[in-house]
């Protein structure tokens, strides 16, 4: 999934500006807060494994995504695991906020 880079955004794909703001909107902490998805992903991580923070991430596999989660995936045929995640940030993503389930959206 090839996402254009907007003029101004550092470099930052327009999606994670738009989350990271989502994010620093509905209270993040500093250490939950952070432009690069894998950044804010692996601390969403240490939050559901400590079970601390406002912002928990599940395994896509033992959780089922509702309207206004957050859904984090590799771009560029990456294959970061949740497990790897937990332990890495330096790796390409993507994340989207889910806007409706059925069979038409990523999400049935």
């Amino acid at each position: 999934m090839n996402i254009a880079m907007r003029s101004g955004s550092g470099g930052r794909a327009t999606s994670a500006t738009f989350i990271s703001w989502c994010f620093k909107t509905a209270g993040a902490s500093a250490s939950e807060f952070n432009p690069a998805q894998a950044t804010f992903v692996k601390a969403a991580i240490a939050n559901k494994d400590a079970g601390t923070g406002g912002f928990h991430a599940q395994p896509i596999d033992a959780y089922k995504p509702k309207v206004g989660d957050l859904i984090h995936r590799n771009r560029n045929g990456g294959r970061i695991t949740y497990k790897q995640a937990q332990t890495r940030s330096n790796y390409q993503s993507h994340s989207a906020i889910v806007g409706e389930r059925g069979s038409a959206c990523c999400c049935p």
